[in-house]
């Protein structure tokens, strides 16, 4: 029903519905799930790639890791985004 109302994609795991949908369609999604009576838990605004990388070399994957953690870090940072995807697979091996 969300994608009646602008959502370009919606996710649902255990009791929680993930919606994304671009600034100008937001509160018609937002009123409408809060009329049908879901709880917004959180909401805002989040970079999302629409190039997305997948990264299948481990040694680069962890490169990755490693600066995306350095930089947030910084005091000064507030959030950090990339595209670079890391396939849940690679992120089993890279813990073993």
């Amino acid at each position: 029903m969300c994608l009646i109302f602008g959502a370009e994609d919606f996710d649902v795991a255990d009791d929680v519905i993930t919606v994304t949908t671009g600034v100008a369609d937001w509160s018609k999604i937002r009123d409408f799930l809060q009329s049908n009576g879901c709880e917004i838990l959180s909401a805002g605004l989040q970079y999302v790639a629409k190039q997305k990388v997948e990264l299948k070399d481990e040694a680069v994957a962890q490169k990755l890791i490693s600066f995306v953690e350095a930089i947030e870090e910084d005091d000064n940072v507030s959030e950090v985004h990339t595209n670079g995807e890391i396939s849940e697979k690679m992120e089993k091996q890279m813990t073993v």
